[in-house]
């Protein structure tokens, strides 16, 4: 959920957003369901001992540097390079602020190739 904070405001004084993220209950039983039924296809191809992780936290973390054409407000340019570091790429999550309403990997693969590819491209520049 995101609502207005009655405690936080940003550098307009304007109320700052506040994120609650809960699992519903009926999400917490899909959950549940979900690593019972990984649980029994790892056993099936011989699994010796399965871990299954809480379910605390699934959130993907993004936005710490974000891409930009500016250094003051962006970490990264749009080659996922760190503007004041000649040979640092950043290749997660970090470099979008948002995500859509769907899992974020395709777009961090994405991200990760091409900033791959830059890297292959510049490599003799940095000896």
């Amino acid at each position: 959920m995101v609502e207005l904070d009655d405690n936080v405001v940003d550098s307009n004084g304007i109320a700052a957003a506040k994120v609650t993220y809960s699992l519903s209950g009926n999400f917490k039983k899909m959950l549940k369901q979900a690593s019972k039924k990984a649980t029994e296809v790892l056993e099936a191809v011989g699994a010796k001992k399965v871990v299954v992780p809480p379910s605390s936290n699934l959130a993907h973390l993004m936005g710490t540097a974000r891409i930009g054409t500016n250094e003051k407000n962006s970490g990264v340019d749009k080659n996922n390079k760190v503007h004041s570091v000649l040979n640092l790429f950043v290749v997660d999550g970090s470099s979008f602020t948002t995500g859509a309403g769907v899992n974020p990997t395709s777009t961090i693969m994405a991200l990760a190739l091409r900033a791959a590819d830059k890297i292959w491209d510049k490599r003799h520049e940095w000896k």
